[in-house]
């Protein structure tokens, strides 16, 4: 669902999985981001968020999800994103952008 314009709403974790059970989930971007640090983060990764922009390098955010670095073995972490809202895409898609930047959760 979107916000109403003007507005920006953030859906706890906890209410979005009781709703994601009932059937009647109806959460955005930054909803299901905060899920999925959530869950990342109970289980000891530190997941980041990241922040783009579609069309242009400076002003505001168009879209949000997490970024984890996974640690498999020896070597770099690799970094996996994790957008719960686009369709019909492998973990690790990102929607092309512009720019965008990641911050600490």
């Amino acid at each position: 669902a979107t916000d109403p314009t003007g507005i920006e709403q953030l859906h706890d974790p906890i209410m979005l999985i009781d709703q994601i059970q009932r059937g009647i989930a109806r959460g955005d971007c930054d909803d299901m981001a905060l899920l999925i640090a959530a869950l990342l983060l109970s289980i000891g990764h530190k997941p980041k968020f990241r922040t783009v922009r579609y069309n242009h390098n400076s002003g505001a955010y168009n879209h949000i999800y997490v970024v984890d670095y996974a640690k498999n073995g020896p070597g770099k972490p690799k970094r996996v994103a994790l957008d719960a809202i686009v369709k019909n895409k492998p973990i690790g898609f990102e929607v092309p952008h512009k720019s965008g930047d990641e911050f600490e959760v």
